[in-house]
């Protein structure tokens, strides 16, 4: 079975939520906000991965199993913050082939 997180980080939370190919959530988590312009990248790496670790204890499953990875994150609003961002999203350890990245609008 195929399984995807998806990633919604604000200011002042971030949630992280599992779900099956049929769409049935298996996995939640949360943590503090990871907004860069406040925490800096440091601090969304540590809401991206503890809202992460928690979304995967309750699934059961290994981080190989996901296999498609979206993410809003509060902050990313102009090219320039991409590679940035993309270095923390790739602190997870993810092996998905594709990801999505919504620019959030201040």
């Amino acid at each position: 079975m195929k399984y995807f997180i998806g990633f919604d980080v604000g200011s002042s939370k971030t949630h992280a939520l599992i779900v099956d190919g049929a769409g049935q959530g298996v996995g939640f988590g949360r943590a503090g906000g990871g907004n860069y312009q406040a925490v800096g990248y440091g601090g969304l790496k540590t809401a991206l991965r503890e809202s992460f670790e928690a979304a995967l204890a309750m699934s059961g499953l290994d981080k190989a199993q996901v296999t498609g990875a979206g993410f809003g994150i509060a902050g990313y609003d102009f090219p320039s913050d991409r590679g940035a961002h993309l270095q923390a999203i790739a602190s997870l350890g993810l092996s998905c082939r594709e990801r999505v990245m919504a620019v959030g609008k201040k």
